[in-house]
Formats: C-alpha cells, structure tokens, sequence
C-alpha cells in the first residue's frame, strides 16, 4: 500500500483545485465576453489558426454562408471555401499575415444564402507576447453596393466616351466633307471664271458688229468696262413697232433693273427669287434727288418736254450758284462737255472698229 497523504498535502491538493476552477470560471467568463463582442460586430469576421483551420465565426459569417457553427468551426478553410477560391484568392494573404504583416483584398464572393457579393477583406495577425502569429484575424465587409455604383459610373463614362468618340468621327468626316465641298465649288469657280475669260478672249477674236451710221441702219456695239461687267448697245432704224423707244437694262447677280422711255413714270425692279417691284414717279420709294424734278403729283404724266425743262433748270441753278458762290460739284447732274466729248470718243471708236473689220477697240 502507498503512504497516505498528510492532512497539510491533502490541504493544498484543495487549494490547487480550487485555484484551478477559479481560473477556468474566469476564463470561460472572459471567453462569453470575447463571444458577445465578436457576435456583436456586425461584418462577417472569424478567427483562423496557423494551420489555416477556423476556430471561431461570428453570427453575420454564419448567416452569409448558411451554415451551422458545427460545420464551419474546427474545420480549414479549403473544405469549407473550395481547393481553387481558398488557393487562388485566400491563402496568399493568409501567408502574408502568419509572416507578420497585415493584407487586404477586395473580390467577388459566392454566398450560399446571399449570392453573389462583392467584399472588401482586411487580414491582421494576432502575435502572442513573446512575438510569434498563432492566427488571423478576417473582418469582410460588403462593398456590393459601392462596386454596383463604381461599375454603373464606369459603364456611363465608357457609354459617354463611346459617344464623343462617334461624335467626333462624325464631326471629323463632316469636316471633311465641307472641305471637299468648298475644294469643288472653288474649282467649278475657277472653271467658270477660266470659261469666262476664254469666252471674252473668243469675243476679241471674231468679228462684231458694231455702231455706225453709215450701214442699214440697225447695229450693234459689244462693251466692256473697266471692272469686267460687259454690256451691249442696239440702236436700229428700222425696227417696226419701236418709236423713239429708249431702253435702258442693267442686269446683275442678283436680279435686273429697267426703264423705259415710253413708260418713263416707272422703274421695274426683277430679284433673282422672281419678285417683281415697280417704282412710281411722285411716291416716296424714289430718291430726294430724283424726286425734286417731278413737277406734278402722281397720276399726272410728265414726258419728253418736261425732262428737257430739268436739264435747263439745272443749268441755271449751277450758274446762278456760281454767280452766289455756292456752287458745289454734287450739284452737276445734268451732261457735262467732258460727258459729250466722251460720247463723241465712243462714236470715234465704234467707227474704228467698224474700219478695222469689227475689231476691239481701247477707249
């Protein structure tokens, strides 16, 4: 038989048991009040051991992945996440933090119960005193909604660069266009022009009939002034039905413009767009200057006689202001010496032309 214990061994065996269930009870208390705080948070988070085997899962992880606490705890997290997700995605950072540093990832997970989400990680590892990692911490929390926004806002700035891209492309080729409209148009004008020139070189080279008071008495007179504008003159003596018959016909890009004399009250505007306008004597689209030699109100007839009276009366204002000295050079709008020598020189070269076989002739 062995020896008994003494009293005073028996006494501290007491002790010691006591000690020991003190501390288990203060243990199993901090360890229910480790158990609310980490229940309490509300991301997933849970605890894993060096051998990468949960040892503890809050109530939110639970819920997400639609298991028990039996079948998440004590079990690695290959089993419980897949070989590939726990190789490819976890285990790296894992390692990162069981060699003493933290790590985070950011991911799209598959929840049993919840679907797909889209998480942001943090890995922190839990050091003992005398330094080394015995596990890690995982805290998730859902971004879902933040990575839903970040992609819609991605999707509107790809969606919105598409569209100044085709914008622009359509802007570029309309560009293109109108340079090679205006390219054509710039050639047709200069075709045209080359045409015209062509056509005037033509006309200097053939004979034209021209003014002259020694043939049948119907003739022609081509012109052409100084800033390119060509005209023509016909004055005939045998045109049946025409009396006296003064013409005058200016014709111009924009549309023409004609007075007759046996119709002298009017003026007949005709715009390119077809719009016909008649300017009557005595109302007041006609200018001051004009105006001031209609002697009777509209509706009265004023002719020949009356047109030969204002050449005279002209005449006498311009004297009689010479004689007052208060002639000005605006007051001259009647036909001068200088405007009779000139048409003595145009008869001159219309005669010259004639003699030289219808030719041009400079004035």
């Amino acid at each position: 038989m062995g020896r008994k214990p003494t009293y005073a061994e028996l006494e501290k065996r007491v002790m010691d048991l006591e000690q020991s269930s003190l501390s288990r009870s203060r243990a199993k208390g901090a360890l229910r009040k480790y158990d609310l705080i980490f229940s309490a948070i509300e991301d997933p988070m849970g605890y894993i051991d060096s051998t990468y085997t949960c040892l503890a899962i809050n109530n939110v992880f639970l819920a997400a992945l639609n298991k028990t606490r039996q079948e998440i705890v004590g079990h690695t997290l290959d089993k419980l996440l897949g070989r590939k997700t726990f190789e490819e995605k976890i285990r790296p950072h894992l390692d990162i933090c069981l060699s003493g540093q933290k790590s985070y990832l950011e991911d799209w997970f598959e929840y049993p119960a919840l679907g797909r989400h889209f998480l942001a990680v943090h890995f922190h590892p839990y050091f003992e005193d005398d330094g080394s990692v015995s596990g890690i911490a995982v805290v998730a929390r859902d971004m879902t909604t933040h990575k839903q926004d970040q992609l819609e806002l991605q999707k509107a700035r790809d969606d919105l660069e598409k569209e100044v891209r085709q914008r622009t492309a359509e802007l570029v080729k309309t560009n293109e266009e109108l340079k090679r409209q205006i390219a054509e148009r710039s050639r047709a004008e200069e075709a045209l022009r080359q045409s015209e020139e062509a056509l005037r070189a033509q006309y200097r080279g053939i004979p034209i009939p021209t003014f002259t008071w020694k043939r049948s008495g119907d003739d022609f007179v081509l012109v052409e002034y100084e800033n390119g504008a060509t005209g023509m003159y016909w004055s005939s003596q045998i045109a049946i039905g025409h009396d006296n018959s003064l013409r005058v016909r200016i014709y111009g890009d924009g549309g023409s413009i004609q007075w007759f004399q046996e119709e002298p009250e009017k003026i007949t505007v005709v715009k390119k767009d077809g719009s016909l306008t008649e300017h009557h004597r005595g109302y007041g689209s006609i200018a001051p200057a004009a105006a001031k030699y209609a002697r009777l109100p509209s509706g009265h007839p004023e002719g020949w006689i009356e047109a030969m009276a204002n050449l005279y009366r002209s005449f006498i204002e311009c004297i009689r202001a010479k004689e007052a000295g208060t002639f000005a050079e605006d007051m001259v709008d009647f036909p001068t010496v200088s405007d009779g020598a000139d048409g003595v020189r145009f008869i001159e070269a219309c005669l010259k032309s004639t003699r030289n076989g219808n030719t041009w002739v400079e004035l």
